[in-house]
């Protein structure tokens, strides 16, 4: 089965928004579930979580600012402007979070938020892995026999993790050109064309 090809333009003035420019989502499991159990009006509460649900899971930062913040931030900031009552523990919407990469990305779009969110993790022990060398020292036991310790140093973990950085790097390019390649032949083909911008500098 294909993936869906959701409308991703924003308006923070329509609650329904999502619902509105998406209509076919209402009939697709588990997204129906979700919009038939919102007594909201207009269904907007279940609009708002599928804009949280976008933008928590969308890696386009053309489409979606927010997933340049890190995953906590990216979290707070959209329950705080957009669903503060949301449950993020309630079992549709954690079928909907968990189901929308693979119903409404490509497998390609899968992929880039998957090395996406590799290089961030990987940059980020990096950055926290202080860096040392093998050192020794002596020690003395109970009976006051002198032994060495061997303590190893981080460095050759810092290397290898900067070895596996570049690759996740490469497979991540290779991935964004693919990305937009897919995006371009989309907008032709529903009669639109995508802007210069999105294809020379999308990330």
């Amino acid at each position: 089965m294909g993936f869906v090809n959701i409308n991703t333009n924003f308006s923070i003035d329509s609650p329904d928004n999502f619902w509105v420019q998406n209509p076919q989502m209402i009939y697709f499991e588990p997204y129906s579930e979700l919009y038939n159990s919102d007594v909201s009006p207009n269904h907007s509460h279940s609009s708002r979580t599928m804009w949280v649900i976008n933008f928590m899971q969308n890696p386009d930062e053309s489409e979606n600012i927010f997933y340049r913040l890190g995953l906590k931030e990216r979290k707070q900031m959209l329950t705080n402007m957009l669903c503060p009552e949301l449950d993020w523990e309630d079992a549709v919407f954690k079928k909907c979070f968990d189901s929308f990469p693979i119903h409404c990305m490509s497998s390609v779009k899968r992929n880039l938020k998957i090395a996406s969110e590799s290089l961030v993790k990987t940059t980020v022990l990096i950055g926290d892995t202080e860096l040392t060398l093998d050192e020794s020292h002596i020690e003395i036991d109970e009976r006051g026999k002198k032994y060495v310790v061997n303590i190893k140093g981080t460095a050759p973990q810092i290397m290898k993790l900067q070895k596996d950085f570049n690759v996740i790097l490469e497979r991540f390019d290779k991935l964004a050109e693919k990305y937009i390649t897919e995006k371009s032949k989309i907008r032709v083909q529903g009669g639109g064309r995508i802007s210069k911008g999105e294809s020379d500098t999308f990330w």
